[in-house]
């Protein structure tokens, strides 16, 4: 292959900063903030956590942390806040896309498109967390077997075992490897090289758990169907979110029945990552990186059987490639790009309320809360996204259960006596747990959930300041659309829910259906302007009064 020269030089860099590029997206997940609490606690105690300091009703140990990985979170944000976690998660991405390009002995043009590719296929899953590293650390580890720099691999084994659980997936490639070595060539040193890495491996905080926990999570059922990244990779959801992951695999497998290449590591990587991505959507970008270094070859070669100008093959590649990544990117709404917190997914508002609350007893939240309140509360909190590390999963099932179903809810508040709630809201339409409950009062509610007091745990000023009388969850809707008793304080609540939640599009939407059927057009017409503002920064779906 020629060297290239020119512009062509600058192709495979221009896409992996293209690929990092449209990773600088706030920050919408909450595990990140647990990952960043556990660091700080790292830091200010200078040891590993082995028993949980975090949660009221964890069970036992800590099985496993991602020390290095929370550590290193942790001084970024320190340093920059999440808006240098957003910019540390893309620069890891840079360098996963720089390892991979380098790790395709293909033309810039055709390794550019991959990258694009591999950066669209992924887009779901590279969200700033752990895994990041699992990624960073899987692209090196082949990167090293193609250029047999196989010495270094068990210092990677050893770095991997602290900072992600997804070194498991590496040792089965790096064993699957040194088998196949070992039949077809006889060469024993990858298999020794497998063994100093599994060594290396079992010195990560968890011990054998490290090892079996991969296996328990990705197949455990309650996870499959109760978080969306941890379902397995079906159909809809390959053409919805990883749609380019089909060309990336097919020019992978064209290159390989194009060069009848035997049985290697490329190919137990691509194996076990598609056993993987089968297993939870979360893991397509292993897929998609062991398909990488094959597809560029594959694709190189079928761009020359076209005898194309090269000129305008570089032009179709390049347009290939841009729209590849504009197909993901484009999905974000536009008030979600650039470095920081999306307020509007992250309970941040729910958080800065229950701050204030004066009753100091145990707070309930729904399952999603409980990563970021975990970080920005000075309480322990009931779970988080540490599950089976911390909780077990009959735990994980009740607290989820306990969102919409009463009795649940009684039986964890018998055991743990909640004073303060945070319930996840959904739509309109959908029960919602203590709305109608007398002993519990409405502090806020906001387009994540709504915060509740227990009114016996704090007195009676407070309740009469922070207490919403007439605004309730459940007919809120039903109310703004029908003047009916007490309206005045009915209207005058959704005023101060718009003040306190102004990036709930939902109080902008019942404020603006208010105003509306009680004819007040000033006041309507500008809760409707900012309804609109806040559905077209957001890209939402909602009918519009």
């Amino acid at each position: 292959m020629d060297r290239p020269r020119g512009l062509g030089r600058l192709l495979v860099p221009i896409a992996a900063l293209l690929f990092a590029a449209t990773t600088v997206v706030k920050i919408g997940d909450a595990d990140i903030f647990s990952h960043v609490a556990a660091g700080r606690w790292m830091l200010a105690h200078g040891q590993i956590p082995h028993t949980d300091p975090f949660s009221y009703a964890s069970a036992g140990p800590w099985k496993y942390t991602e020390a290095l990985a929370q550590v290193l979170f942790a001084l970024v944000e320190r340093a920059g806040g999440f808006a240098g976690v957003v910019w540390f998660n893309s620069a890891l991405l840079l360098g996963l896309a720089l390892i991979v390009g380098a790790s395709c002995r293909a033309r810039p043009s055709a390794v550019a498109v991959v990258i694009c590719w591999l950066g669209a296929a992924s887009y779901m899953a590279l969200e700033p967390k752990p895994q990041t590293f699992s990624y960073l650390c899987f692209a090196l580890l082949l990167w090293l077997l193609r250029a047999g720099h196989v010495q270094v691999v068990p210092v990677l084994f050893l770095a991997w075992g602290y900072l992600h659980r997804g070194g498991t997936l590496g040792l089965m490639v790096l064993l699957g490897s040194a088998a196949l070595a070992l039949v077809f060539e006889r060469r024993h040193a990858l298999l020794l090289v497998t063994l100093a890495s599994a060594l290396a491996l079992a010195l990560n905080p968890g011990g054998w758990f490290y090892f079996r926990s991969t296996f328990d999570v990705a197949s455990r059922a309650s996870f499959h169907a109760h978080i969306a990244e941890w379902q397995p990779l079906t159909w809809t959801g390959l053409v919805r979110d990883h749609a380019t992951f089909v060309p990336l695999l097919a020019c992978a497998l064209f290159e390989r029945v194009r060069t009848r290449q035997k049985p290697d590591f490329e190919l137990v990587a691509l194996a076990l990552g598609l056993v993987a991505a089968m297993t939870g959507a979360r893991l397509v970008p292993f897929a998609a990186i062991a398909a990488a270094p094959p597809a560029a070859r594959g694709l190189d070669a079928l761009v020359a059987r076209l005898q194309v100008r090269p000129a305008l093959m570089h032009a179709a590649l390049a347009t290939l490639a841009l729209g590849s990544l504009a197909s993901s990117a484009l999905r974000v709404a536009p008030a979600f790009w650039g470095p920081g917190i999306i307020d509007t997914l992250v309970p941040v508002h729910l958080a800065s309320v229950i701050r204030d609350v004066p009753a100091r007893g145990h707070v309930f939240h729904s399952f999603d809360f409980g990563g970021y309140f975990l970080y920005a509360l000075d309480r322990k909190v009931l779970i988080d996204g540490r599950n089976d590390t911390v909780y077990d999963d009959r735990f994980f099932l009740e607290v989820l259960r306990a969102d919409t179903d009463p009795a649940q809810f009684a039986a964890l508040d018998r055991k743990y006596h909640f004073d303060v709630a945070a319930v996840r809201w959904n739509a309109p339409n959908e029960p919602s747990l203590l709305a109608r409950d007398p002993a519990w009062a409405l502090l806020t509610w906001d387009d994540r959930g709504a915060v509740y007091v227990r009114r016996a745990a704090v007195d009676a000023s407070y309740l009469s300041q922070h207490a919403y009388r007439e605004l309730r969850v459940d007919d809120a809707f039903a109310r703004a659309a029908t003047p009916g008793p007490n309206d005045a304080v009915f209207l005058a609540e959704l005023a101060r829910n718009t003040r306190e939640a102004p990036h709930s599009a939902r109080a902008w939407l019942l404020a603006t259906l208010a105003y509306r059927t009680r004819g007040m057009r000033s006041e309507y017409l500008a809760t409707r302007a900012r309804l609109v503002d806040q559905v077209n920064d957001r890209a939402l779906t909602l009918p519009m009064p």
